[in-house]
C-alpha cells in the first residue's frame, strides 16, 4: 500500500484566521497509512520522532498545519493549536469535517524544540538518553513464597538486572516532569518566604514530595539536585539580564 504523502508546517503563533500573523518554524514531509484522525495523528507523531532537534517556540503559542499533498497542492487535513503555559502544553485538534478535540496537558520542557512539543501532544514521547547521575534501582524486590525469591528483568541469555534501561528511562521521564512541575511551585514558595534561603526552599519541596511517596530515596535526591540546577541556572539569567538592563540604563544617561 503506498503512503499518503503530507506536509506538517509548525508555526509560531495562535492562528485567528490570519496566516500574515504567523511565523514558519518547522516543516516536515513524509507518508502516512491513513488520513483517519487517530492513525494520521499517530503517523504524524512517527513522522515528529525522526525530526532533527528544530528551533524553540519563538513564544506561548503554535500552531501545528498538516496538510495532503496532491497534483492540486496542499489539501488541509488537520490542525493543532498549542498554548505553553506553565511548563504544560494545552493543545486542541479539530480535523477536517470532525468538533474539536480537547487533549490533556502534557508537560514540556524549557529546551523542547516545537517538534518534540508537538510530539508530546500527540502523545509519543521522543527518544531519551537518561543521565549518567539518574540512580538505578539497588534494592531488589521481594517476592512472595516458600524458598527466597528476589525479582530481577531478563535481559538476555543469562544476563539479569533489578532494573531494565527501558524501565530506568520510564523512571527518569517521570521525575524529569515532577521537575519542571515542580520548578513553579518553589519559585512561589520563594516570593511567598523572601527571607527564607535556596536551601531552606529546596527542604521544603523535599518534604512535601516525600510525604507522597512518588519516588525512591534516591531519586528525590537527584529530583531536589535537578531542581538546584534549574532554580540557580533561572537566578543566573535574571542576575545576567538586570546588569544588561543597568548598562543600557547607564549608557542612555550619557547621551
Amino acid at each position: 500500500m503506498r503512503g499518503i504523502a503530507i506536509c506538517i508546517d509548525i508555526c509560531d503563533g495562535e492562528f485567528s484566521g490570519d496566516m500574515s500573523a504567523l511565523a514558519l518554524n518547522c516543516t516536515l514531509e513524509g507518508t502516512v497509512e491513513s488520513v483517519v484522525p487517530a492513525a494520521l495523528f499517530q503517523g504524524v507523531a512517527t513522522l515528529l520522532e525522526t525530526c532533527e532537534k528544530g528551533c524553540a517556540p519563538a513564544g506561548d503559542a503554535l500552531t501545528v498545519f498538516i496538510r495532503r499533498k496532491t497534483h492540486g497542492g496542499l489539501t488541509p487535513l488537520a490542525r493543532i493549536d498549542v498554548l505553553l503555559q506553565s511548563g504544560f502544553a494545552h493543545a486542541s485538534m479539530l480535523c477536517e469535517g470532525m468538533p474539536r478535540t480537547d487533549a490533556e496537558p502534557v508537560a514540556v520542557a524549557d529546551a523542547d524544540d516545537v517538534a518534540t512539543i508537538a510530539r508530546k501532544v500527540l502523545g509519543l514521547s521522543p527518544r531519551v538518553t537518561v543521565p549518567d547521575d539518574f540512580p538505578h534501582e539497588r534494592v531488589p524486590a521481594a517476592v512472595p513464597g516458600v524458598q527466597t525469591k528476589v525479582g530481577a528483568v531478563l535481559l538476555s541469555r543469562g544476563r539479569y538486572a533489578l532494573q531494565s534501561d527501558e524501565q530506568r528511562a520510564e523512571r527518569w521521564d517521570i521525575c524529569e516532569d515532577l521537575v519542571h512541575q515542580l520548578l513553579a511551585k518553589a519559585r512561589a514558595d520563594a516570593a511567598k518566604h523572601p527571607a527564607q534561603m535556596p536551601a531552606e526552599t529546596l527542604e521544603r519541596v523535599r518534604k512535601a514530595v516525600a510525604g507522597k511517596g512518588w519516588c525512591s530515596p534516591e531519586e528525590l535526591q537527584w529530583l531536589i539536585q535537578r531542581l538546584r540546577a534549574l532554580l540557580e541556572e533561572e537566578d543566573l539569567m535574571k542576575k545576567r539580564l538586570e546588569s544588561v538592563q543597568r548598562s543600557v540604563r547607564v549608557n542612555l544617561d550619557d547621551l
